[in-house]
């Protein structure tokens, strides 16, 4: 049996302005209080960030190509190897989230 993460509920002293970076940024689909993006829910509720340096979570791209675009788009160098190669940055409320690109695995 196999888990797969389908929603994440985070804290935000500002939820609805993170929800429209989250939007505008990144592309998610709302509805509602609910952000959506391939399969992913994300859900920003009133209270205090949980960010800290060595807590955050990822995005898986398709592609390197799809990688380095977005990296483009926020200005941030990738980093990796022929296997792995990703980048991190944060949200307005310093939730940091790493964007990655990671080869087939035969």
């Amino acid at each position: 049996m196999r888990l797969a993460l389908n929603h994440l509920n985070l804290p935000a002293r500002d939820p609805e302005a993170l929800r429209r970076f989250y939007v505008e940024k990144l592309g998610f689909e709302r509805n509602g209080r609910f952000l959506w993006s391939a399969g992913t829910l994300l859900v920003f509720v009133d209270g205090e960030p949980l960010a800290r340096e060595d807590t955050h979570f990822g995005f898986r791209v398709d592609s390197l190509a799809e990688l380095e675009a977005w990296a483009t788009r926020f200005g941030a160098t990738i980093e990796g190897d022929a296997h792995y190669s990703t980048f991190f940055t944060a949200d307005p409320e310093g939730n940091r989230f790493e964007i990655f690109y990671e080869t087939p695995h035969a």
